[in-house]
């Protein structure tokens, strides 16, 4: 790249509008794939333990998050995401959450968890799902008083 006194010569830019241009094909592309499109009236539910002190990312970040989207007619989750994770843990992951009832999601996951992810995180990942099951017992237990509460309605 060329830039003198911070003016930037005129094939720079054409290189910066290239990629600008394929960064706006990305963000449309993802925007538009079925698997990052929100449904309307799906629930958020978190899970967050504490990343163990050995990881790097605990000094910047100190926790481990675990989300999931539940569609709440029937509990399906919809789509996951993670923090933290190495890729391959947090694809392996989110493949044993994502379509399942969240039950049955969490069960797959902390079955994948112990018996195929080896990581300094796994304990971090192991209590997220634990604190991600008891925030989804109490959503259902408390389901009715979220729909009808008076700060809800305001919303």
């Amino acid at each position: 790249m060329a830039v003198h006194n911070n003016i930037v010569s005129g094939q720079t830019l054409v290189n910066r509008a290239g990629y600008i241009e394929n960064q706006s094909k990305r963000i449309m592309d993802i925007n538009n794939s079925e698997k990052c499109v929100p449904a309307t009236k799906t629930v958020i539910l978190c899970g967050t333990s504490r990343l163990p002190e050995n990881v790097t990312a605990k000094h910047v970040f100190g926790f481990f998050t675990l989300e999931i989207e539940v569609e709440p007619a029937d509990f399906q989750i919809v789509n996951a995401a993670c923090t933290m994770c190495p890729s391959l843990g947090e694809k392996m992951l989110l493949k044993s959450l994502i379509g399942y009832e969240v039950e049955e999601g969490i069960k797959n996951a902390v079955e994948s968890v112990n018996t195929r992810f080896f990581s300094t995180n796994k304990k971090a990942v192991a209590a997220a799902l634990r604190d991600l099951h008891i925030g989804y017992v109490e959503y259902r237990k408390n389901m009715k008083t979220f729909v009808e509460s008076p700060i809800c309605s305001k919303y």
